[in-house]
């Protein structure tokens, strides 16, 4: 009967290890995907605020031909309330192809409060279920919602806040919320493409089973806007906590290369190492 018993705690320990492991990387691929689509709305947030004629730079955008930009409130200073506007990527299941390489569907509505070269200028990017964002490779889409808040807060830095972010999409329904510093890195002076961008901060969420987790950036992330690029990092890491205290690092350079492409990898408990794609 002991070693019955024995048998028994052995197999029940390595079954909870092994949830312990499944529930860690399912947290790190649906981490992965969030942290890409909601950094692309920074992106194209940032795009049109710092490319427009109307409030600084022009350039090459983000924006394909095919997406419509309307000012729905275009007084800065009168109205006391900033300017609001809309991009509309139309209702494809599969999107449009932006100038970055990532497909978007759907409306994203934005107010802000200043020109963005003004420090302290606010962007709200309000994303709510019946504007049928999405975001992917056209392939692969999630739809996204939640409230996103960016504050310039000096020449090419600004905080970068979401709230009740969700995202759903084959896999399930995932939720996500952070809080980061974003530095432009580099500025190609005319326009978005071409420009770099670094952040670090922390967040948090629940995968798509339901597991909650928390997680830090010991490695700032660092994106490049460009096609074939923009799609998720090119380097950085994130440190993840699940909530079985597990914890394991997503490197977005595991070959040290730099390159434009959707692997990263993970390192669970253990020094278990596992390849997933950012979709």
């Amino acid at each position: 009967m002991a070693a019955i018993a024995v048998a028994f705690g052995t197999t029940f320990s390595a079954c909870k290890k092994v949830d312990e492991i499944k529930e860690t990387t399912v947290s790190a691929e649906d981490n992965a995907t969030m942290e890409s689509a909601f950094a692309s709305t920074y992106d194209v947030a940032d795009d049109v605020s710092s490319s427009d004629s109307r409030f600084g730079k022009s350039g090459n955008t983000i924006l394909p031909s095919g997406a419509v930009f309307t000012v729905t409130d275009s007084i800065f200073d009168t109205d006391g309330d900033g300017i609001a506007y809309t991009l509309d990527f139309g209702s494809s299941a599969n999107g449009i192809l932006c100038n970055d390489g990532i497909y978007r569907a759907g409306i994203l509505r934005i107010e802000q409060s200043k020109k963005f070269s003004e420090i302290d200028c606010q962007l709200t990017i309000d994303i709510v279920d019946a504007d049928g964002y999405y975001i992917g490779d056209g392939t692969h889409m999630t739809h996204i919602t939640g409230k996103s808040v960016i504050t310039r807060t000096a020449e090419n830095e600004a905080n970068f806040k979401v709230t009740d972010g969700k995202g759903k999409n084959d896999n399930g329904t995932i939720e996500f919320y952070t809080d980061k510093t974003v530095k432009r890195t580099v500025d190609n002076g005319v326009g978005t493409i071409g420009d770099e961008f670094e952040a670090s901060g922390n967040g948090g969420g629940k995968n798509r089973n339901g597991d909650t987790y928390t997680y830090t950036t010991p490695v700032p992330l660092y994106k490049k806007i460009q096609d074939g690029c923009s799609n998720t990092f090119v380097k950085g890491k994130i440190e993840l906590t699940n909530s079985s205290n597990s914890t394991l690092t997503i490197d977005f350079d595991p070959y040290n290369d730099g390159a434009c492409d959707k692997i990263a990898e993970v390192t669970l408990p253990g020094n278990i190492k596992k390849i997933i794609t950012v979709n």
